[in-house]
């Protein structure tokens, strides 16, 4: 079976990438794209952050993505950075998937704890 010249010279450009890029969890709503930088910049070369936010509502999703130049920057963040405190939340970080293997390993459902953990903190109404 022949393979096309096209997906022999795309395959390790997307391992690279892969490799550079972070999915960072759990986020605190406050925290945009310039302070998701700032928190990895120490680490690498970082050349895009991209905190997920609802299209409706502008607000973040709680989550985003860190791409670095290297990859040998991207594994000393991850390893440095995963289950710190970030902007009074523990992160989570990991490589990156593609929307390919998402598809094909979606995430499972998150117990109830963690879904609590990410509802931002309110005054009491008896204060």
């Amino acid at each position: 079976m022949a393979v096309s010249n096209r997906v022999l010279r795309n395959r390790p450009k997307a391992r690279y990438m892969r490799a550079c890029k972070l999915y960072v969890n759990g986020l605190a709503w406050g925290v945009d794209d310039l302070s998701l930088r700032g928190a990895f910049e120490e680490f690498g070369d970082v050349i895009d952050t991209k905190v997920m936010t609802n299209p409706d509502t502008g607000r973040s999703k709680g989550f985003g993505f860190v791409t670095f130049k290297r990859e040998d920057e991207a594994k000393e963040a991850l390893e440095s950075m995963d289950g710190k405190d970030f902007a009074g939340r523990s992160i989570r970080v990991d490589y990156a998937k593609t929307q390919k293997e998402m598809q094909q390993n979606p995430p499972s459902y998150r117990n109830f704890l963690d879904l609590l953990s990410e509802i931002p903190n309110t005054k009491s109404i008896a204060s």
